[in-house]
This record gives C-alpha cells, structure tokens and sequence, in this order.
C-alpha cells in the first residue's frame, strides 16, 4: 500500500507540473505563502482548531460505532499536543495575546481534564457518554475558531503581500521550481507522518513519553501487577510555580529548565522505570516490584535530592521546588487509573507544605481534597461580601511602652466549618487563583481602619500587612498598595508591608525593585520571620528594609535554663550593622521581656501585651493606655521572674499556626 500512496502523490506532482505553464506563478507564491504561515502563531491555532474538530468528528462517530477507541485517543493526544504547543511554545506568544485567548485555552484545558476519564473509558457505540462529551466541547470549539479567524485577520495581509510578490520567479524557472517544491512537499508529508507518530507516543520537549504513551503503559503495568500479585508506586512530580519562573526567566530558558528536569528525573530512578511528561509542568514515575511502601518513600526523597539542585541556565542560577503525590497499586484502588487520580490528590496536598515536600495518599485525603474546594468557592463569596474580618495586634516600643503600630491578622470564621486558620486560607487562596483578591481586600480594610482611628483621635500609628507569596511575584502589588491608599486616605507613612525570607527568595532578579517601589511611596518595609528562611547576607545586603521581626521560636528559647540568649543577640547585632530596627515576635511572659529589654531589641509584640483583637476592644486598651503595663511590671520585678501560670503557650491562638508553614506569608 506504500508503493501505491507514493504513486500517486509523484503523479500528482507531475500534473502540478503541467499546469505550470499557464499558473506557475500562482502555485510557487501559495507554497510560499504557506510555508510562511506555517512558521506563525496562525498556523499554530489553526492546527488547534482542526485538532479539536477532528476530535469531535471522531467522538460522533465513536459514539454512533463508527470508529473505534484508539483513532479517538489518537486526536485526543494530539489536541493535547497541539493545546500545549499554543500554552507553552515561544511562537505562539503572539496567540496568547489576543484578548480573548487566555478564556479559550483555559475553557478547552478545563473541558479535556473534565472528560478525561470519559473519554479514556468510551467504548465505541456509547452514544449517550459520547453525546455528554460533546456538548461540552461543541462550544469550545466554536470558540477555538473564533479565535482562530481573529488571529489570522490580525496577520498583517498588506506585509504577506510584498513578501509573496517579492518570492514571485521568472516565469521560465516556474516548472522547476514547482518541481521542487513538489518534491519538497512530498518529503515534507512523508516527515510529517513519522512527526505525528512519534508525537503521539513522545513528548516533544523531553523526548519521554508523553500523556498517551503514559496511559498505555500504567494499563500495562496495571495487568503485570494482578498476574504477578506485585505493588506498584505512582509518584506525580509538579514544579511549585513553574509559571512564574518562566515569565521571570521567559518562556525559551523555560524549555531547557523542563528539559534538565526530564534528564534528572531520568537519572533519579532505576533502569527500565517509566517517567513521562503527563502536563505542562507535571511528570509521573511508575516504580514496579515494590517490596515495602519505604521504597517508595526513598525514590520520592530521592527525586527531590535530583531536581532541587540548582540549574545554571543562560547566567541564571535557577532554584526549583517540588511537590510530589505517591499512591500504590492496589493498596489504593481496584483501578489503577483511579490510583494515580489518588497521587494527584496527595500531589495538591503536599503543595501546602513547605519547599519540596511528598505525601503518600491516605484514604483521608479525598475529604480534606473535598473541604478545600468547598472553602475556596465559600471564600470566593466571602471576599466579595466581606465576610472576613481583620484582628489588629500591637507592637509596642520596648523602651517606653508605647503602642507605635499594629499588625493587621486575617481571620474568617465559616458559619458551617466554624474558624478557619489563616495559613490554610492564604493557601487556598493561592492554589485557586483568589491570591489576589484576598490581598487587596486585606489592604484596603487595614489603611481604612488606621484612617479611622486617626480621624477618631487617636494617636497616628502604623498598620503592618503580611503579603502572600502569590500576590508579591505573580500581581503587581505596588499598583494595588497605591489603590488602597488612595480609597482610605491613608497616608503612606502609616502603612508597612511585611514579607519573609522565603517570598523574596522566590524572586532574587525582581525583588529588591518591588520592595523600592514601595519604599519611594514612603512605605516602611519590615522582614517577617527572619531567621527560619534561606536568605544569604548578601540578599538581605540588596533588599531595603528597614525592620527585622525576630521569628517566635527563637523568642520562646529565652524560656531555657539557662535562658539561650545566643541566636537573639546574632540577629540584633546583624540587625544593628545593617542599620534596622527588630521587633520580637511571641512575647509570652515577664522573663522574654527583660532578656530581650536588656539586649536592647526595640519592639515587641506578643500575648504579653495583648492578643489579636477586634477593632473596637483594641481600640478601648489604646485609649486607657493598658497595653504598655508589662513595661512597668517588669521593671519592678526581681531579675529570676518566670513566665506567670495563666501566661499563654506558644501554641495559643495567638499567631503560632501561622509559623507551623516556613515560607507561608501571613494575613
């Protein structure tokens, strides 16, 4: 059958060949013309467009018994190749421009992860399964083409005009040239047959397989696991926010970082152990012949050891955090489809843990998966209701008790689940894209309030804002801080941002120029948690901060015997050669107060002083003057006093939950 498809495709040049004396010219321009196009952002969507006609073409006759099931897979991969081609590719930058595109991309990613599992389980015949599929493709893809036409309306026709007519050769070369290109065309179809077989089994970027191959081989190791009775590991590996690294860094340096990742991810695991490319920025290891869930839990630690080494890429020194999700075969699950579907549950929960992280799944996993999506749709409605509230915590002068400002904590107690804690808020918030408008919303309330209370007579002190790691590197913060001021009033003097070591780690090109940003609009910078972060030196050298916060946990070693003194007094001499003022985090009781009064720290702030209050109750202790009271009891103290009985712990309600995360910022 080869012989004759080559047959026909050389006498069909040979007929082009003939015509090309009276229209030679006109078929070398359209090569041409196509060949340019070929190498634009509108070739790239309207190879997205036919993909996901054809997919649909092939769904409807799947369903009515006409195709089987592997012609179905076949365009459903390749739509999943040429969807990531227009997410990631360098040469559709342009497509991602268009207005409308980041919705299309977005709705037909969202349609394909919804009917996955549908369409990998459709038998040919099931008309009704196959009918719920497309009718949540068919507006898609009628969306796909709009954008497809709107891209290629956008090409500039007057430039494609002079560079065709500028392509046009002399009539007697015509025959020739057609020739050429006819046989260029052929080679071109015959390249383009192996490309799309290849591309169908291997990811592009990588060269390891890709979604389709992947899904083909855990069928396979699923039946060599029931016939041999052996436990296979499923281990889903995501680069915590690729996204950003790769706008940082763009979008080609972002390639090669995914291509060190494949390579390393290789060297991790043993000989004949399947890795694939299963997403834009996630990758699955099949571990068979398990002897001991350890095993697992070793290739998972050794994995993270591979790929968190720093990569030098292009002069950039790039510093890469995992999450990983490992399930087992068939401790998890009858269906082993239905076991990796139980990695990436354990995938998006490791992602709330600090730096690189793994879990293994727990039956368990499925409810708290279910609770945070049902709190990211309630915090959705809570954000813009205000439901949430804000508690203010003083921080006090060390030296002679007054109150100069006050820490602005985040607090939402749902009328179902009841008092939700922060950390798990701001995660939430991250995960699902309302980052953003939390962070706003926590800005505008706490300038708002300081205005209030200046306006309301009391002495003009300054509200301090933690900022999440999302809204610092992925939104433009410093637009929303002037927004904020500019609803309330407030002047910028009065306001200061926190942020802590790890959130301007995230970002080491673009930090400093954030933070000066904010610091000419007379913002006050602080550095929260220091101490429990991986900042150098240097960094810190770069950043323009003006105070350091002295993390809790080191405040809470003053309650040794003998009182460890030896980390607090480093910091508040480093703070002192850098020229910036430390605040105490966590004091507890009247023995953290005069170690750290005789170190000569500052400020403080801590249950000591008061707790986290609502706007009015500390409102009422700011006008009596109370809050300044442990001062003076403990300078009439003898110097062996202890933390009182009814002194809160450390591990109150006062804010430690908060510090249960490194690196998560506060609210």
């Amino acid at each position: 059958m080869n012989w004759l498809r080559y047959g026909l495709l050389i006498l069909l040049v040979m007929v082009f060949s003939a015509s090309a004396v009276v229209n030679g010219l006109r078929h070398v321009s359209d090569m041409r013309q196509l060949i340019t196009l070929q190498k634009t952002g509108a070739w790239a969507i309207s190879e997205l467009d036919r993909s996901v006609r054809d997919f649909t073409y092939q769904l409807e006759l799947a369903g009515g018994g006409q195709r089987d099931h592997s012609q179905l897979m076949l365009s459903y991969d390749l739509l999943w190749s040429r969807l990531q081609m227009i997410q990631v590719g360098d040469d559709t930058r342009e497509v991602r421009d268009m207005p409308t595109a980041t919705e299309v991309i977005l709705a037909l990613e969202l349609a394909m992860r919804a009917h996955e599992s549908a369409v990998l389980t459709l038998r040919p015949g099931d008309q009704r399964t196959a009918n719920t599929v497309l009718q949540s493709f068919v507006p898609v893809r009628e969306a796909v083409h709009r954008l497809s036409v709107d891209v290629f309306n956008r090409q500039s026709a007057p430039a494609r005009q002079v560079v065709i007519a500028g392509m046009a050769p002399p009539f007697a070369l015509s025959l020739l040239g057609l020739l050429i290109s006819g046989i260029a065309l052929l080679l071109l179809f015959l390249r383009e047959g192996m490309r799309r077989k290849r591309q169908a089994l291997e990811d592009e970027l990588t060269g390891i397989p890709n979604r389709r191959h992947f899904a083909q081989l855990l069928q396979q190791v699923g039946a060599r696991s029931q016939r041999d009775g052996a436990r296979v590991a499923l281990l889903l590996v995501d680069i915590n926010e690729f996204k950003a690294i790769n706008d940082s860094i763009g979008h080609h340096l972002g390639d090669s970082l995914l291509q060190h990742i494949a390579e390393r991810l290789r060297a991790a695991v043993r000989q004949g152990e399947v890795i694939a490319r299963v997403g834009g920025d996630e990758f699955a290891v099949i571990q068979e012949g398990l002897g001991s869930f350890e095993e697992a839990s070793m290739l998972a630690r050794r994995i993270i050891e591979f790929l968190t080494r720093p990569v030098m890429l292009d002069g950039h020194e790039i510093f890469v955090s995992i999450s990983m999700g490992v399930s087992f075969y068939p401790d998890d699950g009858e269906d082993i489809s239905r076991v990796l579907a139980c990695a990436g549950t354990a995938m998006v929960l490791a992602k709330q843990d600090a730096g690189n992280s793994y879990r293994l799944f727990e039956a368990e996993m499925n409810a708290a998966a279910q609770r945070r999506k049902q709190l990211s749709e309630d915090l959705r409605g809570a954000i813009s209701a205000s439901e949430l509230m804000l508690y203010f915590q003083p921080v006090v002068n060390l030296r002679n008790g007054r109150v100069t400002g006050v820490e602005a904590l985040l607090r939402w107690h749902h009328p179902e689940l009841g008092f939700i804690p922060p950390p798990e808020i701001v995660s939430i918030a991250e995960q699902y894209g309302l980052a953003q408008g939390l962070n706003e919303w926590v800005l505008r309330e706490a300038c708002r309030q300081n205005r209030c209370w200046q306006l309301e007579g009391l002495a003009p002190m300054r509200v301090w804002v933690n900022i999440s790691p999302a809204m610092y590197t992925q939104h433009d913060l410093v637009a929303s801080v002037v927004q904020a001021l500019a609803e309330s009033g407030l002047d910028a003097q009065w306001l200061g941002i926190e942020v802590t070591e790890d959130t301007t780690m995230r970002d080491i090109e673009t930090s400093p120029g954030i933070l000066r940003d904010l610091q000419e609009l007379g913002i006050l910078l602080a550095l929260d948690d220091f101490g429990t972060g991986y900042s150098s030196l240097s960094h810190l050298k770069r950043l323009p901060i003006s105070r350091l916060k002295i993390d809790r946990s080191f405040v809470n070693d003053l309650n040794n015997e003998p009182c460890d003194m030896r980390f607090v007094q480093t910091l508040l001499s480093l703070a002192k050669q850098l020229d910036m003022e430390v605040v105490a985090e966590g004091i507890e009781n009247q023995r953290q107060l005069r170690a750290l009064i005789s170190e000569r720290c500052a400020c403080g702030q801590g249950y000591l002083f008061a707790r986290p209050l609502p706007a009015a109750e500390l409102e009422q202790l700011l006008r009596d003057g109370s809050i300044g009271k442990p001062l003076q009891l403990c300078v009439s103290l003898p110097d062996d006093s202890t933390m009182d009985a009814d002194s809160p712990s450390s591990g109150s309600e006062d804010e430690p939950s908060y510090h249960s995360q490194p690196g998560t910022a506060r609210h």
